[in-house]
């Protein structure tokens, strides 16, 4: 039997992702020193063990911790949606099955069909009027579900918080790895905008 999906709030105080923009620099030795010397977003995983690189992000109001993989050969950020039958039970630690529910996030907001993010051209299908994706991936897994606006929660550099609206996949059904991955979602930081900005987009502008 599958247990219940969960929701790991991310609590204030230091367990929100710190993130930091650092200027590039000609000196690379002084540039990685500087580097070293500030918390940024610290990436967990390993490529051979598990494939990937992820990160900690939080996301919704109240924010809600989620294991996302760092992927710079995409552009969208996407997770389970709770009334997702056919999603993993991704289970990192003490955590398995955590689920999106936007019915639960005072500040999410559905993105309709006839207004997709800027730069996507077109939804992928409407989803009970909501803007629909799908995507496929090289090794053979895909994704698809509806897209949605709310915030994410990120740490400042003075120890408060940071929050950046962005619009993100909510996943309705996954296949291959991406089912049996122990991340919950992924992150694409290309400069692709074929779903519309991506995450680092949109903190790059806040």
């Amino acid at each position: 039997a599958t247990s219940d999906p969960v929701a790991i709030l991310c609590m204030p105080n230091g367990t929100v992702t710190p993130l930091h923009f650092r200027p590039l620099s000609r000196d690379r030795r002084r540039a990685r020193r500087r580097a070293s010397s500030v918390p940024g977003w610290q990436m967990e995983g390993n490529m051979h063990t598990l494939g990937y690189f992820s990160a900690t992000v939080c996301v919704g109001s109240p924010p809600l911790k989620f294991d996302l993989i760092v992927d710079t050969g995409s552009s969208l950020t996407a997770l389970p949606c709770a009334d997702c039958t056919q999603c993993g039970d991704h289970r990192h630690g003490s955590v398995s099955r955590a689920r999106f529910d936007e019915a639960s996030s005072s500040t999410a907001e559905a993105i309709g069909c006839s207004r997709p993010p800027s730069g996507m051209l077109s939804c992928h299908g409407c989803d009970g009027g909501r803007c629909g994706y799908s995507v496929s991936y090289t090794e053979g897994s895909s994704i698809r579900g509806h897209l949605v606006y709310d915030s994410f929660s990120f740490g400042s550099a003075d120890g408060g918080e940071r929050r950046v609206r962005a619009s993100f996949g909510c996943q309705t059904y996954e296949s291959g790895l991406f089912q049996s991955q122990v991340a919950d979602g992924i992150t694409g930081l290309s400069q692709s905008q074929r779903y519309g900005p991506t995450l680092f987009d949109y903190l790059r502008a806040a």
